[in-house]
Order: C-alpha cells, then structure tokens, then sequence
C-alpha cells in the first residue's frame, strides 16, 4: 500500500496521502473549520496537512450568499 513503509515492526510514513479527516457542518464553512480542528489535534511528528483544502466550494458559497 502506498504512503507507508515497515521499519521493524511498526508501520511508518512514507510519502503521499495517509490520512483522511472529514468535517461535518451545517454548511461548507463549518465542516472545513471542523475538519481542520481534528487535523490540528493530531501529532504527528514530520506530517504536514494542506490548508487550501476545500477553498473552492467555500469561495462559491460565500458567492451566494
């Protein structure tokens, strides 16, 4: 499986997606705001997450609004 690797006996990361955080909100902003909020509890030392994530959907949200 991709993004992971065996060092003794443990699995690590190794590249690439392997993890998934899903939000859930009454609308597009507030389950992003959920979603990083999850992201931001999580340690893990050397990971790194993208903060664009969703900013499409947002920007044609707020366009209704």
């Amino acid at each position: 499986m991709p993004g992971r690797k065996r060092e003794a006996e443990k699995l690590v990361a190794d590249g690439g997606r392997v993890l998934n955080v899903t939000g859930i909100g009454a609308d597009v902003a507030e389950a992003r705001a959920r979603a990083y909020a999850a992201i931001d509890m999580i340690d893990w030392p050397g990971g790194f997450y993208r903060r664009d994530i969703g900013w499409r959907a947002l920007k044609t949200t707020l366009k209704r609004a």
